[in-house]
């Protein structure tokens, strides 16, 4: 994660000559608030902060569960039916990061709110033959393939954030106005013990 800090900024300004623009073409910065590494939430998030307050421009935030859920419309390309879906992202310490989406239409709702859970609350959750995906089904696949709910695994081709699901995430968010600042964006922590300082 440490080597991300310092390969992170000469990235964006790569990828901003390549499109042969500046950062000051840029409308709004998007960035991922989490859950995940408290680490790697923090340094993605203060890389975009940093941009954004001295571009002004404004931000958009969005979960890695949302992100991640969007694979499923890569899944099953055009035969998406309707269906349910949960993304399970590995939390450590024999949990998880949950959150349920029901898919219709080609387009994605969530059901539930953004969970910090253990494996038996989680099998509890799981909607019958929903989709699952996320790199927490590496954690408790032995689990959920046992499961009553009878879950249809994804691949792990579809367990993390694809790049060309971000944008049109981060497009839905401005056109719903979910839009914020580098002052008022803040990142998504489930593990609130974790945040604070000894002492305090």
């Amino acid at each position: 994660e440490r080597r991300h800090a310092a390969l992170l900024v000469p990235f964006i300004k790569k990828s901003v000559s390549a499109l042969d623009i500046s950062l000051k073409d840029i409308d709004y910065f998007a960035v991922g608030l989490g859950p995940g590494s408290f680490t790697g939430i923090r340094i993605g998030l203060s890389t975009i902060k940093g941009l954004a307050w001295s571009l002004n421009k404004p931000v958009v935030g969005f979960s890695t569960l949302d992100a991640i859920a969007r694979n499923v419309l890569d899944a099953l390309k055009d035969n998406c039916f309707s269906a349910e879906v949960a993304v399970i992202v590995d939390a450590k310490r024999g949990q998880g990061y949950f959150c349920s989406y029901r898919l219709k239409d080609k387009r994605l709702k969530r059901t539930s709110r953004y969970k910090l859970l253990n494996l038996e609350d989680i099998l509890a959750l799981l909607p019958k033959d929903c989709i699952v995906l996320g790199d927490g089904v590496g954690v408790f696949q032995n689990s959920l393939l046992r499961a009553k709910s009878k879950p249809e695994i994804l691949d792990k081709d579809f367990w993390y954030p694809r790049g060309h699901n971000l944008i049109p995430l981060a497009e839905e968010l401005v056109s719903l106005g979910k839009i914020s600042s580098a002052f008022k964006v803040k990142p998504i922590y489930l593990y609130p013990q974790d945040c604070q300082l000894k002492g305090h």
